[in-house]
């Protein structure tokens, strides 16, 4: 009987030491999930900071401080990467280099599902086109801009004044026609447009 024993004792220690062992390595890969919870959080953390901080430099003027605080946006999450690259588009546009803004423009806009989003980033892009002249394209997405968003009273006023500027009058007065069809109530648009259509 002395001899059960002590076999039993001895399975009971074994499995209380593989016991011991599962619970040891269970305890350290939680602890390893913790703190790559904890990593990712200061990090997400960090990033809005970041984010927070180039707003106001962009807010200040300060351009290429902001673009100095956002060099990393590409490893972003998405949803901080759109608005650090909105953030650089406006930015560059400030420091009036209108190819980078629009490039950012772009990029913000590749992401975005929202057509209202897309409709202003086709308008902030629209802008930049206009800045380097090239007003066939600015008009192109001005008018894929009003596609997405036809009450933008924003929109259709940069479209009229971007035919205007490059004499493209008729087209000008038909835009305006379809601005009052597209927002007959709206107030603000019938001001933006008063002599715009003569």
């Amino acid at each position: 009987m002395g001899i059960e024993t002590r076999t039993c004792g001895g399975e009971i220690k074994t499995r209380l030491a593989k016991i011991l062992v599962v619970s040891a390595v269970i305890l350290v890969a939680l602890t390893v999930v913790v703190c790559a919870v904890k990593i990712k959080s200061d990090q997400t953390n960090s990033r809005q900071k970041t984010i927070e901080d180039a707003l106001a430099k962009l807010s200040q003027k300060n351009y290429q401080s902001a673009i100095d605080l956002l060099a990393k946006a590409d490893s972003f999450p998405v949803e901080q990467r759109k608005l650090a690259y909105s953030y650089l588009g406006q930015s560059y546009f400030g420091e009036k280099d209108f190819v980078k803004a629009q490039s950012y423009y772009e990029k913000v806009l590749a992401l975005e599902t929202k057509d209202k989003d897309k409709a202003y980033y086709e308008n902030l892009i629209a802008n930049s086109l206009r800045e380097q002249n090239k007003i066939d394209e600015a008009v192109s997405h001005y008018e894929l801009s009003i596609s997405s968003d036809s009450q933008s009273a924003t929109v259709w006023v940069n479209l009229v004044n971007a035919l205007r500027s490059s004499g493209q009058t008729q087209k000008a007065d038909e835009a305006v026609a379809r601005a009052k069809v597209a927002n007959p109530t709206n107030n603000e648009l019938t001001k933006m447009l008063a002599g715009k259509n003569g």
